[in-house]
């Protein structure tokens, strides 16, 4: 079988993440530079120390963001195995490799699909087209289709 089937990240889902960490961005900046003008010296310390790293993490938490808003996370599935693609990384696994495909964290926001594979936990991020469940269903449904299970060692026969 030589057909693919690609699940990606939801375009629209990322623009609403992106638009809502550069709008966080653009308050903690503000309310760095308003401290910094305050004329209690320990407050304008604080406000800057406390605002601007905070800030600066939710800037380039939008930057990564917009990436994955213009190149989109993938998970390519074919007859071998998947490829996930994420930001500038590729990973190749094959179907032998994965251990079990899963919904990572319990919290209905926080949710994503994963996958265990040579002990290590692997998750796919969040924002994709479908919910993270019928992801990890579509995984292993592929999974279960191509993998063919290990035969049973074969019983010794009595002399």
């Amino acid at each position: 079988m030589s057909e693919s089937t690609v699940i990606r990240q939801h375009r629209g889902k990322l623009a609403v993440t992106f638009a809502l960490l550069a709008m966080l961005s653009v308050v903690l900046f503000f309310s760095a530079w308003i401290s910094s003008h305050l004329s209690d010296e320990l407050w304008a310390n604080l406000g800057i120390s406390s605002l601007l790293p905070v800030g600066l993490a939710s800037t380039v938490a939008a930057g990564l963001n917009l990436w994955a808003l213009l190149q989109p996370a993938t998970l390519t599935l074919d007859a071998r195995g998947f490829v996930y693609r994420s930001h500038w990384r590729e990973r190749r696994f094959g179907w032998n490799e994965v251990e079990e495909f899963f919904v990572l964290s319990p919290e209905k926001q926080l949710r994503s699909p994963a996958c265990r594979a040579g002990g290590r936990v692997v998750s796919f991020g969040r924002n994709w087209e479908r919910p993270p469940e019928d992801v990890v269903a579509v995984l292993q449904a592929a999974k279960e289709k191509r993998v063919i299970p290990p035969s049973p060692p074969s019983a010794a026969l009595p002399p």
